[in-house]
């Protein structure tokens, strides 16, 4: 999440994108369908190939890309739910 806060969100903002919490939460969503069609073309690889020659490193993209989606929607919609609830539900008492 490092990596977010400190180059991907600058480098949005620095383009004209504000990247608010429902707008990252909404992409990561949309990386996440990106992940399982990448996922479904290595599959389709290795159902049409001979066993054990497709090569392990195909599925390193679709593990970024859904990495990249976690982030997005799991550490976003925690940060924005924190921020939207009522303070007499962020009490430690």
């Amino acid at each position: 999440a490092r990596v977010f806060n400190q180059v991907i969100y600058p480098f949005f903002e620095r383009i004209g994108w504000r990247p608010l919490p429902l707008r990252r939460m909404a992409v990561g969503m949309l990386l996440a369908v990106i992940a399982f069609l990448l996922s479904a073309g290595v599959q389709q690889l290795v159902d049409t190939h001979e066993p054990n020659t497709v090569s392990i490193f195909y599925q390193f993209p679709q593990i970024i890309v859904i990495s990249a989606a976690e982030i997005l929607v799991s550490v976003t919609s925690l940060e924005f739910s924190y921020a939207e609830a009522p303070i007499t539900m962020k009490k430690h008492d």
